[in-house]
């Protein structure tokens, strides 16, 4: 299992997505796959694929660097850092116009219903604290952002959707030998090895 953190969350987004597509429309997804992209892949339309492109990662302004509870011996509190992760939601239709909007329909009821991820949510292929909870919402992106981020890629403008998800911690990572808290320094002319 791999610390949570950004592939956690896009991992967790696209599994929300392919689970409660497949509740609506039956184990055929109405014929659409759910993948993560990466920008290099956007060089030919893809075909009735519903896309998340992770675009843009800030520092969470509220909570830039929160300091986790102190939980038993073995794990003292901690320093996180908090994140916010821009998504592009793209739904890539085969067919008809139409079509491709009643499936971006879906996809924006569910992430409004499902707006607060935690538990059982959260994607089981990643370790999560029990505290852990991502936060969905549209991201207000004005047309002129949203046609530049469409000009670095290979495709003609594709109706997308942006989402801002919210907390992602990246916490301190631990040593073997757990956490150093504090460190004895000799001080003179006489020190033993």
């Amino acid at each position: 299992m791999s610390v949570a953190s950004i592939p956690g969350s896009s991992d967790t987004l696209v599994s929300l997505l392919q689970v409660q597509l497949e509740a609506r429309l039956g184990p055929s997804l109405g014929g659409f796959t759910v993948s993560l992209f990466r920008s290099a892949q956007f060089t030919g339309p893809p075909t009735n694929t519903v896309s998340l492109l992770l675009y843009r990662v800030d520092v969470d302004a509220v909570r830039r660097s929160v300091e986790t509870p102190a939980g038993p011996a073995s794990r003292p509190s901690r320093q996180w850092l908090g994140l916010e992760l821009s998504y592009l939601l793209t739904v890539w239709g085969q067919n008809s116009a139409s079509g491709e909007q009643g499936i971006l329909q879906h996809c924006m009821e569910i992430l409004q219903e499902f707006s607060i991820l935690q538990g059982s949510l959260l994607s089981p292929a990643h370790s999560w604290e029990p505290e852990d909870a991502l936060r969905i919402s549209m991201a207000s992106m004005n047309h002129e952002d949203m046609m530049r981020l469409w000009d670095g890629f290979d495709l003609p403008y594709q109706l997308s959707v942006s989402y801002l998800l919210r907390t992602v911690r990246l916490a301190p990572r631990e040593s073997e030998n757990g956490l150093t808290t504090s460190r004895a320094l000799a001080m003179g002319s006489r020190v033993s090895p």
